[in-house]
């Protein structure tokens, strides 16, 4: 029980469409924060595909230095890149740091 109030005191759901560690998140948005204090996001999951940036992503995205990995629903071109399905490295601009490089053209 005590861990299911700590949890619940460390995550947020968005009311409305926020900017989060210079990332914009739509509302329903359920945030994970490092602490009480809801400064520093560690983690978020997205309520549906979700376009952000120019990018549609999906599921779970977690915190990086300087950004996010997010996941991708299907194989998609960013900076002109073809990133295969599954995770990505965004910088919280939205520019492309990492992916797997898909063999699919989009």
């Amino acid at each position: 029980m005590q861990q299911r109030i700590e949890i619940a005191r460390l995550t947020t759901i968005l009311d409305r469409p926020r900017v989060i560690n210079g990332f914009p998140l739509a509302a329903g948005t359920a945030v994970v924060w490092e602490d009480a204090s809801h400064r520093r996001p560690q983690a978020a999951t997205l309520p549906a595909p979700t376009e952000v940036l120019g990018v549609c992503m999906n599921g779970f995205l977690r915190v990086v230095e300087g950004g996010w990995v997010v996941g991708l629903a299907d194989a998609q071109t960013i900076d002109d890149w073809t990133c295969a399905k599954g995770e990505v490295e965004l910088t919280a601009a939205g520019r492309l740091r990492n992916c797997e490089l898909s063999g699919t053209s989009t």
